[in-house]
């Protein structure tokens, strides 16, 4: 495989990073002899490339998706790579809508970008050939993606024994509760130990009223990190370790239904058609931000929808069944297989997902950082992600607990297809075991 001495010659910095990442749980360790030493670094490879360029520009182009903030962060980083980097240009393409649709009909003319950001859908293109495998470049810069971003961030974006990215932006699904409903109704805030018991509990003492000012306990939707983790988290899981449909288990039943009972038995959970009936475009998080929700599974972005409530609230770990795990949420930054500069768009990720560029996501409130040494620093925790005293660090410690999605070739699909008989055991008009056996038999006919 060709290399350019680009990515070697910014190797150091890059071992620098990850080996302060290791021994640190927060920012502390960049001190003054370390940043030098990497200014130093990243001079001389700037130097490198400015003469390997010999005046001529390499052209590098990425897409994403996402909302203005993160056009703007993505821009910021990619400046702050060309700053260090005279050489190199990096021309962005910012897709709002239809993204991973666009990037199919791209991918299908020839004019896919260099590096493309994906999340769920990754490997519905790396299974076809159009991304290019990262482990020799991985290698030869010698990153720790694990160490850097966490071991199941690797999983996710790894198919067939080969990664296909690295990860970029990350969070956990914790959980949001409004302390005002805890206070009024007498009851212990949440905490890092709860059973399904103690949310069940502290939901029926929360739930009550009518009209109007009925509320309820807890709230969720039919998205697939919802009913997936109880499924993971009763110890059940979706797919074996051959990649073979295993959802159909006893444990899996078991999460789903006690899910469902949450509506069909103790009613502390509203089903679709009392959202309906609230009001248009009405779900668990908005019904929460109303102040009739008491516990919402959510991420990060969240917070930004709650900026005009008007009570009080704070996060804490999600509770647990068999097992206490939480789903992940991300994106990565991948090659596309006809990158005529890989080695190039491979250093652009490999620092677009270091310490320095991932700060700038933290300094925007674009989203989490995968780095977990950005994600544990205190700038992370101070950023201002809402005007409420919450307890950050919550998701440096979910960060920890997070399950491994089954991420395939055919994710669209199969998730319409779990989301299609998922809204049954929601609703409660389909048993669990019926809506899996439903689901599988779909996914088997494809």
């Amino acid at each position: 495989m060709k290399r350019r001495g680009l990515a070697m010659g910014l190797a150091a910095v890059m071992i620098l990073g990850t080996l302060g990442g290791c021994g640190s749980s927060s920012g502390e360790q960049q001190g003054d002899v370390g940043a030098a030493e990497e200014s130093a670094v990243t001079e001389s490879a700037a130097v490198e490339t400015k003469e390997e360029s010999s005046g001529e520009e390499t052209v590098i182009t990425l897409s994403h998706w996402g909302s203005e903030t993160d056009e703007k962060t993505y821009r910021e980083r990619a400046d702050l790579y060309e700053s260090m980097h005279p050489g190199v240009k990096i021309e962005i393409t910012y897709i709002p809508s239809d993204y991973v649709q666009k990037m199919n009909v791209n991918f299908a003319g020839g004019t896919a970008p260099d590096i493309v950001v994906f999340a769920e859908d990754v490997h519905s293109f790396s299974s076809r050939g159009l991304l290019l495998p990262l482990d020799e470049y991985v290698e030869e810069s010698g990153i720790d993606v694990a160490a850097r971003v966490g071991q199941t961030a690797k999983d996710i974006y790894s198919y067939d024994g080969h990664l296909y990215g690295i990860a970029d932006r990350g969070g956990s699904m914790v959980l949001f509760y409004n302390k005002d409903m805890f206070d009024e109704a007498g009851l212990d805030y949440p905490t890092s130990d709860w059973t399904w018991d103690d949310m069940l509990e502290a939901s029926k003492a929360l739930t009550g009223g009518e009209g109007e000012d009925e509320t309820w306990g807890f709230g969720s939707e039919t998205w697939w990190p919802y009913w997936m983790t109880w499924v993971y988290q009763a110890g059940g899981r979706v797919i074996d370790e051959e990649g073979n449909l295993a959802l159909n288990s006893p444990e899996s039943i078991e999460g789903l239904t006690f899910l469902q009972e949450l509506t069909t038995v103790h009613d502390v959970m509203p089903t679709r058609e009392e959202y309906a009936n609230i009001g248009s475009g009405a779900n668990a998080g908005t019904v929460f931000a109303q102040g009739r929700i008491g516990m919402v599974p959510n991420g990060l972005w969240f917070f930004s929808n709650l900026q005009d409530v008007d009570f009080n609230y704070d996060v804490v770990e999600m509770f647990g069944g068999e097992q206490k795990v939480t789903a992940p949420f991300g994106s990565a930054m991948t090659i596309s297989a006809t990158c005529e500069h890989p080695d190039i768009a491979f250093d652009v990720i490999n620092f677009m997902t270091d310490v320095e560029a991932q700060q700038i996501i933290v300094k925007n409130l674009e989203d989490a950082p995968a780095n977990l040494e950005v994600l544990a620093s205190d700038e992370f925790k101070n950023a201002g992600w809402t005007s409420e005293q919450v307890d950050i660090d919550v998701f440096v410690r979910s960060s920890e607990m997070t399950y491994a999605p089954p991420i395939g070739p055919n994710w669209s699909s199969w998730d319409t297809i779990f989301s299609d008989e998922m809204a049954g055991v929601f609703d409660g008009t389909v048993d669990p075991k019926t809506a899996i056996e439903n689901a599988e038999k779909r996914i088997l006919e494809e």
